[in-house]
């Protein structure tokens, strides 16, 4: 693959410099009651050192991940990311938004410019993704193989396929932005009755079932954890598990829309779920373990959420979309809440060749 057109990234353009993080994550030991040490939540102990321009110091202090933890938070991934400390999240599970297929209604969504634009807005995701993590830990990504909508297809060709999880990778790995490397590759076959694209009945133009897409995992360099064997325990997987979640091709059925209030991508909360018992461990209170972050950057409607509480985990989601955070959290609190009941707005999908835009 041709390297990508390079366009300086926001958040590295002197017109508006962004703080140099100088964050230091302490762990504290407490003597406990019972004469055993427990290890305590992480604090922060340090702030961000300021960066001056123009004579203005620009950017504000750290917060502890306390702060953030089993919350929805409704902002800009990126910008909301840069408020977390180093190596304080465990893994990220995250479908990232389509290009130019699905407008969600908020002023700076990515996804609405050009594809080197869009590739260069999530690459900056992953970058703060990557200090986020902890050295070993992981991010999974889910996309697909979309068609290009029709207003950016100048083409004579019937058809114009772009491959979300070959040119996200491309960037990570290759644009030097991160130093996140390639760990795993799994395939959701996703168990659907739509049949029939291109020029059925009718030769030349067949076109394969659009049934598959790929979850990415990308490991941040380190060491893994060293653990109590308490805590490990109780995370431990059985035989008939681990040979279920190490299957390559997973076959699991689509949310339903109607539990997602009609969002167009409904992300299978039973996929979040086996990346998270994959990668994580769950709490264990009597060993002073609060259970392990999982974040999502692009968390819609919670389903990456919804699968961490339900594992015994932490969480944190952050979506631009308000409407989408505030179901969220709904969800959460209420993980068999009718959607019926919460009125959200239909995200508009653009029209793309033979009927392909919408998943």
């Amino acid at each position: 693959m041709p390297p990508l057109p390079h366009r300086t990234p926001r958040h590295l353009d002197m017109t508006a410099p962004p703080p140099q993080r100088h964050c230091r994550v302490e762990q504290l030991w407490n003597v406990a009651a019972r004469g055993k040490a427990a290890l305590t939540p992480p604090i922060v102990s340090g702030m961000m050192k300021p960066q001056t321009h123009g004579g203005h110091a620009v950017g504000s202090g750290c917060q502890s991940v306390a702060a953030f933890v089993n919350q929805v938070l409704c902002g800009d991934a990126a910008k909301v990311l840069r408020r977390l400390p180093d190596a304080s999240v465990h893994l990220v599970v995250t479908s990232p938004p389509y290009w130019n297929l699905a407008d969600y209604g908020v002023e700076g969504q990515i996804g609405q410019s050009s594809y080197e634009r869009y590739l260069d807005d999530l690459l900056e995701v992953w970058a703060e993704v990557e200090r986020v993590l902890i050295p070993n830990g992981k991010l999974a990504i889910n996309t697909a193989i979309v068609p290009v909508a029709k207003k950016e297809d100048n083409s004579s060709h019937t058809r114009q396929l772009k491959n979300l999880n070959n040119d996200i990778e491309y960037s990570i790995l290759y644009r030097g932005r991160c130093a996140l490397q390639r760990y795993s590759l799994f395939i959701w076959q996703k168990q659907t009755s739509v049949k029939m694209f291109g020029s059925y009945p009718y030769p030349p133009n067949l076109y394969e079932d659009n049934t598959i897409e790929f979850i990415n995992v990308f490991v941040k360099p380190g060491k893994p954890r060293s653990l109590p064997a308490a805590v490990k325990e109780r995370s431990r997987l059985t035989l008939d598990q681990w040979l279920n979640l190490t299957m390559q091709v997973w076959p699991i059925y689509p949310e339903d829309v109607a539990r997602t209030g009609g969002h167009p991508a409904p992300f299978p909360v039973k996929l979040p779920q086996r990346l998270i018992l994959m990668y994580t461990f769950a709490a264990v209170p009597e060993a002073d373990f609060p259970g392990d972050i999982v974040l999502d950057p692009f968390c819609g409607t919670g389903a990456t959420c919804l699968a961490a509480k339900s594992t015994g985990r932490r969480y944190i989601g952050i979506d631009l979309n308000p409407d989408y955070c505030s179901f969220a959290r709904r969800r959460l609190e209420a993980p068999d809440l009718d959607p019926q009941d919460i009125t959200l707005p239909r995200v508009k999908v653009q029209s793309a060749r033979h009927g392909e835009g919408r998943r």
